[in-house]
């Protein structure tokens, strides 16, 4: 569809649509309506503002001067206080890491402190470690009672396999 401009009897140009229907001059009336409606609000917009521009004739009471203190001026030192925000870092800073795991039941330094090598730093807790150590020493136990058996066995099977008492695959099956 093609758009045409036509002169309406405010004087405002609108725009008409050809072939649209429309009224019998050829343009639409919502466009008056619209260009009106716009008018209007301008005029309501400039009455609202003007009314807050007038002049207030409210005096308002004059305030009484502040009370101060009139102190003499004395000249003597006074101390300079300096406050900074600051990270410190020192001089050779040391990684510590563990070498076991575990949790800590104490801590052997002071925060800030001088270490030495070789220092203990840390105590951690003994039990899971000794519980290790236990086990251990049960398996050992064990390793121990099962090769006195075996000993025991090979001493008691030896004479009766060289009178051929025993066959010799008993005495190999024999743990």
């Amino acid at each position: 569809m093609l758009s045409q401009w036509h002169a309406s009897s405010s004087g405002f140009r609108s725009p008409t649509t050809v072939g649209h229907a429309g009224n019998r001059n050829g343009y639409c009336e919502c466009w008056d309506f619209a260009t009106t409606l716009c008018g209007l609000g301008f005029v309501v917009a400039t009455l609202l503002s003007s009314v807050g521009c007038g002049s207030k004739n409210v005096s308002a009471a004059a305030a009484p001067p502040p009370n101060v203190q009139i102190v003499d001026v004395i000249q003597r030192d006074v101390p300079i206080y300096h406050e900074y925000l600051a990270t410190l870092d020192g001089f050779v800073n040391a990684q510590i890491q563990p070498q076991v795991s575990g949790y800590l039941i104490k801590q052997n330094y002071l925060e800030g402190a001088l270490v030495s090598k070789n220092q203990v730093l840390f105590k951690i807790d003994p039990r899971p470690f000794q519980a290790i150590v236990d086990q251990a020493k049960a398996q050992v136990a064990q390793a121990e009672a099962q090769l006195g058996k075996t000993q025991l066995d090979v001493q008691r099977d030896t004479p009766l396999a060289k009178e051929k008492a025993i066959a010799q695959v008993c005495r190999m099956m024999k743990p």
